[in-house]
């Protein structure tokens, strides 16, 4: 019988092994090998040789791997388990072709490592082999479908592998909830919990709750205390101190050994967020020129073998997507930290360019990509155009949504970057430059808008007769830049007595002022996160804020509907509203400060229960 036991690092495999052998102890006799280098099997090995009495065991020119496997094969051997533990190496299983001559010199070690430790493994019927790996691939080549994929704790499980190492436990009752809240954080991954049990169990002067907020703060703040080492016995003579990220770190290094493309994706994949990755969009971004499906596949197969990646359902395309661990994702970001400004200038160049424009048919699209683009946009600090040109291209969409505060912070950001590579009066720095003075207009931030438009025509002016070496290859306008002004109201700022640019800009300034926003505008800007047309219709006084909207929208209120469309900015406007009716439920019973909480709206949430809005539960 073989049987291979599947999962990611530190999801607690060994364990599950040791428990299960117990119980066969004192009925057949236990061989317990370690596989994760060539010559740590070797020694192991020849442990088994001296305690079994093996002839030949001890000659160091005969080969241990074929002694021990033929007296497991044979009748003296008896009825036996043999743990193949760390069978995570592909490659030191089933080596790559390899000529004759490739097999150096004759040493044993050497022979394993050419022939592949799969090959002295025992067959046969006689036996049970119990095998523990990262890797799918090696477990189904060596146990074929007897396969059992260890997934995570359950919440409860999670609680009693604390208890077993946390023996502080009058601390217990005060941070029960602190707990609950920790072992999510750390999504019940029996190592991290393990090492974070002993740890505080020995630095008691560090409470759950202040662990947990220390561990919650940044990014640094976890890496430094997951990076505590942790003694465990089973690991073998070399891996007896390790951390959680350690851990991590030999499947990425075996990764990169045995597959460049997989390599590639991980690199890619810890500069963007870690959950809902489309798989449309790996196949779209052509990394490392791959344009085959094939080979990209493959790829991405592997990264799942070795269980960096999990499965997920995503609302677009083919609906096929990934997530990954959070702590597997902070282990990728640690073990890239000499390569990760690489990694970010070439995952930007490529999502720059794979990014749809903002119109309002691949506004589903943008919803899928958005959250990968500002992740990424959160770990760049260099100064490439790659940066500045993906903050103009996720801007753009930002202001489409009307989200104008986080539209002005890349735009301003993207025209600094472009400021500092091409210069001042470059075109890419104007065009930044002139739409974040329209939207300063739109914001009704009238004195910026004019300052910055005044700037743009000096420049103008002054170079209207001199081309930009840098941006003339780009034939790009910046009026083609900017969302388009009706052109009547052109027509009247430019027949003005005062024809100045201030004077123009200020006209300009004033166009939404001039329409009136109906009933359904107002639910189309709700839903959209047009802020400006909602304040507009707010200011009016034309719209009933409590009116349900139309059956498509399934018939909710405004608050409602902006909540449940994550548009946190207008839900915040509509709560300035007296007569604003606030605990209208959805037909799931849902109220708005539900759903805030759900989608993580914080802010808002806040301004809910400050404002005395709801009535405590």
């Amino acid at each position: 019988l073989r049987l291979a036991l599947c999962g990611l690092g530190g999801i607690g495999k060994t364990q599950n092994v040791l428990s299960c052998i117990y119980e066969y102890e004192h009925r057949r006799p236990v061989f317990w090998i370690h596989a994760g280098r060539i010559a740590q099997f070797e020694a192991d090995y020849r442990k088994l040789g001296s305690l079994a009495k093996i002839p030949g065991h001890d000659d160091p020119k005969q080969n241990i791997g074929l002694i021990v496997k033929q007296w497991l094969e044979g009748p003296q051997s008896g009825e036996w388990i043999l743990v193949v533990d760390n069978t995570d190496n592909k490659l030191d299983f089933y080596p790559e072709p390899k000529s004759i001559e490739s097999k150096g010199t004759d040493t044993v070690s050497n022979v394993i490592a050419y022939d592949g430790i799969a090959e002295f493994i025992p067959g046969g019927s006689k036996g049970t082999i119990i095998v523990t790996t990262r890797d799918r691939e090696v477990a189904r080549d060596l146990a074929n479908q007897n396969v059992i994929i260890k997934t995570e704790l359950r919440p409860e499980q999670a609680m009693e592998v604390f208890y077993q190492h946390y023996s502080n436990t009058e601390s217990m009752p005060d941070d029960t909830a602190a707990l609950t809240r920790l072992l999510m954080e750390l999504q019940y991954l029996p190592l991290a919990i393990v090492q974070v049990a002993a740890y505080l169990d020995l630095n008691r002067s560090i409470t759950i709750s202040r662990y947990l907020e220390i561990f919650t703060g940044t990014k640094e703040s976890q890496q430094r205390l997951l990076s505590k080492p942790h003694h465990n016995i089973w690991r073998g003579k070399n891996k007896n101190a390790e951390t959680i990220l350690t851990i991590f770190s030999i499947s990425f290094r075996q990764l990169r050994q045995q597959s460049k493309l997989a390599d590639s994706f991980l690199q890619f994949m810890a500069c963007i967020d870690r959950k809902a990755i489309p798989r449309d969009l790996l196949l779209k971004i052509r990394l490392d020129g791959v344009k085959d499906e094939f080979l990209i596949s493959e790829a991405l197969d592997k990264l799942f073998n070795f269980s960096i990646l999990q499965n997920a359902k995503i609302d677009f395309g083919s609906g096929h997507g990934y997530e990954i661990h959070s702590l597997v994702h902070l282990a990728m970001q640690t073990y890239l930290e000499s390569e990760m400004d690489t990694a970010l200038n070439k995952a930007s160049t490529l999502l720059a360019s794979t990014l749809p424009n903002s119109e309002y048919e691949n506004w589903v699209e943008w919803r899928v990509y958005l959250p990968h683009a500002t992740a990424l946009l959160a770990h760049l600090v260099g100064d490439s155009q790659a940066s500045a040109d993906l903050c103009v291209k996720v801007g753009r969409h930002l202001f489409d949504l009307g989200r104008y505060s986080e539209y002005l912070k890349l735009y301003e950001r993207a025209r600094k970057l472009y400021a500092v590579l091409f210069g001042e009066e470059n075109t890419k720095t104007l065009e930044a430059m002139h739409l974040m003075g329209y939207t300063f207009q739109r914001s009704g931030r009238l004195k910026e808008a004019q300052e910055l438009e005044e700037k743009v025509l000096e420049v103008r002016r002054r170079t209207l007769d001199t081309k930009d070496p840098v941006s003339e290859p780009q034939e790009s306008r910046i009026e083609e830049q900017i969302p388009q002004t009706p052109e009547s109201t052109l027509k009247e700022a430019s027949n003005s007595e005062d024809d100045t640019p201030a004077t123009n800009a200020a006209n300009i300034l004033q166009i939404d002022e001039q329409r009136t926003v109906d009933q359904e505008a107002f639910f189309r800007a709700v839903k959209d996160g047009d802020v400006n047309t909602v304040k507009l219709a707010l200011s009016q006084n034309n719209v009933d804020i409590n009116l349900s909207s139309t059956p498509e929208d399934s018939e909710v209120p405004p608050l409602l509907l902006a909540v449940e469309n994550k548009q946190e900015e207008v839900a915040n406007l509509l709560l300035e509203k007296d007569v604003l009716e606030v605990n209208f439920q959805d037909s799931k019973g849902q109220t708005a400060l539900i759903l805030a909480c759900e989608n993580k709206m914080e802010f808002l949430a806040n301004n809910l229960q400050r404002e005395g809005k709801f009535k405590s539960t």
